[in-house]
């Protein structure tokens, strides 16, 4: 037996006997497939490379679209119209430049500059029923601020386009915001701009395992981040 069925009111839906046959190899990491009934090709994601690829028996394996915002889900509708899910905030900002700087207060919502921050106490406070005491060293967490459910719907899920992400204190807030706030605003929206009309098809490269940090209370930093981006073709000399 080469296949078995989770449920058994499956079991009448597969041939449990059916050879399996190897249609492509060199893929790190895919998702899918879906099987077109009509057009007899199959559609799968290539994640690491950022792609969507098809096989059928007259061509193999091709690629069809890159980027494909790392898309993970795949199904069709009652008419065979492709339904696609995708991670698309790559495209969604490369293709509405307006969206930016929404993204980039996302952006510092979820990954801000300094974790937080030192102070001490010149009276005593009591917060939710916890009594901070005159003359204590207390550490104020920004980053629990920012992730605060009770302002942010599904306030650890990155959203592009969240619409009150600029409510957060990455910067500070009141007498104690940053005054550089919108000098690095600007060095962020710059960089942005560069790095999306210069690097086409950025992304993770094949390699890169999970984005981790260095051990600090207050300004963690990336261990190592490794990108791949599409080089495009020179233009010949005439």
């Amino acid at each position: 037996m080469t296949h078995a069925t989770l449920r058994s009111e499956f079991e009448s839906l597969i041939d449990p006997y059916a050879p399996v046959g190897q249609l492509g190899t060199g893929f790190t990491f895919t998702e899918g497939p879906i099987w077109h009934p009509i057009d007899h090709y199959l559609l799968f994601s290539d994640m690491p490379a950022d792609t969507r690829r098809r096989w059928d028996a007259a061509r193999g394996v091709v690629e069809i679209k890159r980027p494909s915002n790392k898309c993970n889900g795949m199904t069709y509708d009652a008419d065979l119209n492709l339904i696609v899910c995708e991670h698309a905030t790559s495209s969604l900002i490369r293709e509405r430049p307006e969206l930016r700087p929404q993204m980039i207060e996302e952006v510092l919502r979820l990954r801000l500059p300094v974790r937080g921050v030192m102070r001490t106490m010149t009276r005593d406070v009591e917060l939710r029923g916890v009594t901070l005491p005159k003359g204590a060293n207390v550490y104020i967490h920004l980053g629990s601020a920012c992730r605060d459910e009770a302002l942010f719907t599904d306030p650890d899920e990155f959203q592009a386009t969240r619409p009150n992400a600029h409510k957060h204190t990455a910067f500070g807030a009141l007498n104690r915001a940053c005054v550089g706030a919108p000098l690095a605003r600007l060095e962020i929206a710059t960089a942005l701009d560069v790095l999306i009309e210069r690097l086409p098809g950025l992304r993770f490269a094949p390699d890169q395992g999970p984005l981790r940090y260095t051990e600090s209370m207050i300004v963690p930093s990336l261990r190592s981040l490794r990108v791949s981006w599409d080089v495009r073709a020179k233009s010949a000399v005439q």
